[in-house]
């Protein structure tokens, strides 16, 4: 029997769909493995000054950019990535409140 990783109380697919999208804000290589101290200050740059919804948005248009080159007329991948933004969404804005990133970005 397959797990139902869907409805898991911690979907590993969104652990490291939030790494990825740490990756693609600040530009970094995806062989790099963890972020250093300046890289979280860049990551708090870069969502600091959004509100939740615009932080949705954001992410939504990293994980289409992630998606290029996948057969794109089969929106099945970018609709399960894209159930778990707006949790995501409120992990990173709360880890930038509270100066947590290292909490949430961590691979």
């Amino acid at each position: 029997m397959v797990p139902d990783y869907e409805n898991m109380i911690e979907n590993i697919t969104s652990i490291v769909l939030i790494n990825t999208i740490g990756h693609i804000a600040i530009g970094k290589s995806f062989r790099d493995f963890g972020f250093r101290k300046d890289e979280y200050e860049q990551l708090s740059e870069v969502f600091s000054l959004h509100s939740i919804s615009d932080i949705e948005c954001i992410l939504k248009k990293m994980v289409h950019r992630l998606l290029q080159g996948i057969d794109e007329s089969d929106s099945k991948i970018y609709d399960y990535l894209c159930n778990e933004i707006k949790n995501i969404a409120v992990r990173i804005d709360n880890a930038v409140k509270y100066q947590t990133l290292d909490k949430i970005f961590i691979i």
